[in-house]
């Protein structure tokens, strides 16, 4: 099977059952691909937010509680735009949902 032209589409989902559902079967790997590439970098991101708030903590005399086992809080839904830019958006947000650092990667 052929993967067809990026139709400009966008596609709401809460579930992977949702995103096959909704995603074209030939757009469901472009998808799954940007998907993994921005939850790698927001990942990343937070644990070296982490690293460094350990360190500068460590360096000041003082100790951060152990490591929270879920460090990263992904959103309840994603939605992913089939334009094929590939252009992806992380953002860092305190409890208020307010952003306080923000990754973009074409």
């Amino acid at each position: 099977m052929t993967e067809s032209t990026p139709t400009n589409l966008s596609y709401k989902f809460s579930t992977l059952q949702e995103l096959v559902d909704l995603v074209p079967a030939d757009r469901i790997k472009a998808c799954m691909e940007e998907l993994g590439t921005v939850m790698a970098a927001a990942k990343m991101s937070t644990e070296l937010t982490w690293a460094v708030a350990k360190s500068l903590a460590e360096a000041d005399g003082k100790e951060l509680p152990p490591q929270p086992a879920q460090l990263l809080k992904l959103p309840t839904s994603f939605e992913w735009m089939d334009d094929g830019k590939r252009e992806l958006t992380a953002r860092m947000v305190d409890d208020t949902g307010n952003t306080f650092f923000s990754v973009t990667a074409k």
